[in-house]
């Protein structure tokens, strides 16, 4: 039994997040296991998108439960809240390592990554806005549009959507080091 269903289509993608988890467990071994899951509910909620869109545009059936939209919008925040953490401890490891001489070639990118979660994740989990963003909304409209799935409007004419969070931490993933265990996964991709 699986809790969370991902569309073949995102096999690839599932696997990208398996070798970058691996990759960043060289800076914590615990990456490796939250990244593992955050990745898997990534596919899942892209997959879906499209029932989604279609449900809320339309495509719902007199009778049929509403339970997509309510799911949905908490999968997408409940990612949001654990990737926070995962990009805001990765940017504290790497300005501790750059104090020690050991500066990453990633951190000014991860640093970046970690402000614009930032504006998704105070109005989450604190409703209010981030203080670094002094004309972001205290709560959070929500949108969704294809390609661009499920976003947050944190400011007047201001849309974060989560997949684009999502694809920029896959490229985040690309300035790391291989491991030993992601180079296996790749081995399972090819």
């Amino acid at each position: 039994m699986h809790l969370l269903t991902i569309s073949p289509e995102y096999a690839t993608r599932h696997s990208r997040w398996l070798v970058g988890a691996y990759k960043l467990a060289a800076h914590h071994v615990g990456f490796a296991y939250s990244l593992t899951g955050l990745g898997r509910l990534d596919c899942a909620i892209r997959s879906a998108d499209i029932p989604y869109y279609n449900f809320i545009n339309g495509g719902i059936k007199v009778g049929e439960p509403a339970d997509i939209l309510v799911d949905f919008q908490c999968l997408s925040g409940l990612w949001i809240l654990g990737m926070y953490e995962i990009i805001r401890t990765l940017s504290q490891k790497l300005s501790n390592d750059s104090k020690l001489g050991k500066a990453h070639a990633a951190t000014d990118d991860v640093n970046l990554l970690k402000r614009k979660f930032a504006r998704v994740r105070m109005p989450l989990a604190k409703f209010e806005a981030a203080s670094k963003f002094p004309t972001d909304h205290n709560y959070l409209s929500h949108i969704i549009g294809r390609p661009n799935g499920w976003g947050w409007v944190v400011a007047d004419k201001t849309v974060i959507y989560r997949n684009e969070l999502a694809d920029d931490v896959l490229k985040i993933f690309d300035k790391f080091e291989d491991t030993e265990a992601s180079l296996f996964f790749q081995k399972q991709m090819a």
